[in-house]
């Protein structure tokens, strides 16, 4: 019997559903919306890049570390300045404790969140299926976007839904994570609600080929929505993206970005993820990888 799926879309709580309907045979995919801290997904709840975030903790780490040694060997001469010098040394070599301490997500979990970009805006949440070109391995969200990348149409989008919602509650920009976190999950309950309400269906007939499933969030014009290749990586504040799948092959398919540092995923990232089917793929993946 030859039958055409559909697919159907509904945020669940912590679940996107992806069901291929054959006539009476229906197959049901389930797409896990998860972060590494057990937070909001990954993807949603992201800070901005910011190398001087980084330089700002290394300089205090170095002071600190500097100190300690004048603290611990104490005096102007004989073995107790050789033994400062030396530890004071130590505090700026390649094995400094401060280079692990000030690692990009140690210190940017301060960093402000890339989702109050969106306050006082109308916020639209898109959901895409791209074209992949064949079954490949599904080892890292780099790997992917190198893959699309490497394609002359980069994953091109072919098929999008998109809702939009009026502006959501003020995401606080002081603090990081730590003090946005309530906001920014409200903003995603409230968001994946009028998904749930809104876009229920995202296609009647189910590409039968390998796809990416891409959720993302935008205050990006609702009518420039309607080209995929006009993104304005910019304006997105949140994306995560499926491994490649055949709609009626996986009974479950985790969806979450995996550039993620103690739950805090990079700004980079989130543009890499937005840019897959756009022009702008290849320089948001050179900066991915800076």
């Amino acid at each position: 019997m030859n039958a055409r799926p559909s697919v159907l879309v509904v945020l669940l709580a912590g679940s996107l559903t992806v069901a291929s309907c054959q006539d009476e045979i229906v197959h049901t995919t389930t797409i896990v919306l998860s972060s590494p801290d057990g937070g909001t997904l990954s993807g949603f709840n992201c800070i901005e890049d910011d190398v001087q975030v980084g330089r700002r903790c290394l300089e205090s780490c170095f002071k600190d570390c500097s100190h300690s040694c004048r603290a611990t060997y104490p005096g102007l001469g004989g073995p107790a300045i050789t033994r400062r010098l030396e530890c004071v040394q130590g505090c700026f070599n390649a094995t400094s404790p401060c280079y692990g301490t000030c690692t990009f997500g140690a210190a940017s979990a301060n960093g402000e969140p890339l989702s109050a970009r969106a306050n006082g805006k109308p916020l639209c949440a898109v959901v895409d299926l791209l074209r992949v070109g064949g079954e490949i391995e599904c080892r890292s969200a780099t790997r992917l976007a190198t893959w699309c990348a490497e394609r002359a149409d980069h994953c091109a989008v072919i098929h999008r839904r998109v809702h939009c919602v009026p502006p959501l509650l003020e995401v606080p920009r002081d603090g990081g994570m730590g003090v946005a976190s309530p906001v920014v999950d409200a903003n995603y309950a409230t968001l994946r609600d009028a998904l749930r309400s809104h876009i229920a269906e995202l296609m009647a007939s189910a590409p039968d080929e390998w796809v990416l499933v891409r959720v993302m969030s935008t205050t990006q014009d609702r009518g420039e929505l309607d080209d995929p290749r006009a993104a304005d990586l910019d304006q997105v504040i949140g994306c995560s993206l499926s491994c490649p799948m055949t709609l009626s092959s996986r009974a479950s398919v985790q969806l979450e970005l995996d550039e993620g540092r103690f739950g805090y995923c990079r700004e980079a990232a989130v543009r890499t993820c937005a840019a897959l089917g756009t022009p702008d793929l290849p320089s948001a993946l050179a900066a991915l990888r800076l």
